[in-house]
């Protein structure tokens, strides 16, 4: 494919002159192709004949991660988007150009008008998808009105980080709001940009869990959509590996943490003790590294591990091949959806780490893990407390 853009403006312009095209996402992970051949999948069994255009953006230090073979929906077009041509922002269209000449009340009366105002959708109604949730609906909306259309706007997954609000910082939690600014800040584009407008717009989404008083449910109505994704990718992909060999034993899955924040290895320390524990109570165990690492391809043998060895499939996939006894991790996504979609025991060992040799960085996230997850996921103090 040498379909490549230089910048988000060329989507705009593409998706405004082309009406046929009424659905367009950004996709940079394996997990956000799953989750955006979900969402289609879910449109489609609502009756909406899609027609996309799909941007594959190369990850700023990985590379690209997918290409169009990740996906397995049937109407979409796709575009590369390289890293030295992203923007700091992307989805900022020419539009705002005129939102600067009427000045600041040209844009407040906009924004409430978003909110307040739903406007009826007709046949050139676009589906945009996203996953980044840091940007409020209406600021987002504001930014894409270049493209004349009517949108309707869908959110699409991208792993943990959604939900445990380690990766959205760009507005305070309510708690933390402490000065005038940002409680302007928080009314405006959260209170009434975000939950406001979801409330009078109409909205889809693929995501795998709901907010619902304070916690966490299982949105049920889209896990059959992800099933039948995964049954899909298995007929494309045939796994070299026998079932007995998965069900017969448990995966470690590592994370894609960066080596310099972690002090003496200390994550290796703790997953060699809890595979000498397992390994000689007879356990079989596979390793299944993060795309991203590298640190943990070669110590497979040392972690007297099997080196799982799948390309192209992701852990969802694998555990609708087969179900392994449990899976085992650092926070990570991969302890979520086994648990979620197959009811697999999933164990996390960030408990277990000496917190002194791990970066703020890495603190905030495991602890922010575990406050969101602790409902789906096991968290031990020692091997001894994983049971299957």
């Amino acid at each position: 494919m040498n379909n490549y853009i230089e910048s988000w403006d060329d989507i705009l312009a593409l998706v405004r002159d082309d009406k046929s095209i009424n659905f367009t996402a950004l996709a940079v992970t394996p997990w956000n192709a799953l989750s955006i051949d979900a969402l289609l999948l879910y449109l489609s069994h609502k009756g909406i004949i899609i027609k996309a255009v799909i941007v594959i953006a190369e990850h700023y230090s990985a590379g690209y991660m997918i290409d169009p073979s990740f996906f397995m929906n049937k109407c979409s077009e796709y575009y590369y988007y390289p890293a030295k041509d992203q923007k700091k922002s992307w989805g900022l269209s020419k539009a705002d150009s005129k939102e600067k000449t009427f000045g600041a009340l040209y844009e407040i009366l906009s924004f409430y008008r978003l909110v307040f105002f739903p406007q009826p959708y007709n046949s050139d109604t676009l589906y945009y998808s996203t996953f980044d949730h840091s940007i409020p609906d209406v600021s987002l909306l504001q930014k894409l009105k270049g493209v004349n259309r009517k949108i309707i706007l869908c959110y699409t997954e991208e792993g943990v980080g959604e939900y445990m609000g380690t990766y959205n910082k760009t507005y305070k939690k309510w708690h933390d709001v402490k000065s005038l600014s940002e409680y302007h800040d928080y009314i405006r584009n959260v209170f009434f940009g975000q939950i406001i407008y979801k409330l009078l717009h109409k909205s889809y989404n693929s995501l795998t869990l709901k907010h619902r008083f304070n916690n966490l449910n299982v949105n049920k109505d889209i896990i059959p959509f992800y099933k039948e994704i995964f049954k899909y990718r298995l007929k494309n992909t045939s796994p070299v590996i026998d079932k007995k060999t998965i069900t017969n034993s448990i995966i470690i899955c590592t994370t894609a943490w960066k080596r310099e924040l972690i002090k003496n290895n200390e994550d290796l320390i703790v997953l060699s003790k809890v595979c000498d524990y397992l390994w000689k109570k007879g356990i079989h165990l596979l390793l299944k590294t993060h795309p991203r690492d590298s640190f943990f391809e070669t110590t497979s043998k040392d972690l007297h591990c099997e080196r799982l060895n799948v390309p192209g499939l992701s852990i969802e996939s694998l555990c609708e091949f087969a179900k392994p006894k449990a899976i085992i991790s650092f926070s990570s996504t991969t302890l979520i959806n086994p648990n979620i979609f197959w009811d697999i025991p999933t164990y996390c060992l960030t408990e277990m780490l000496n917190r002194a040799n791990i970066d703020d960085f890495y603190l905030e996230e495991v602890d922010a893990f575990k406050r969101t997850f602790t409902n789906f996921v096991t968290f031990v103090k020692t091997p001894e407390e994983i049971v299957f």
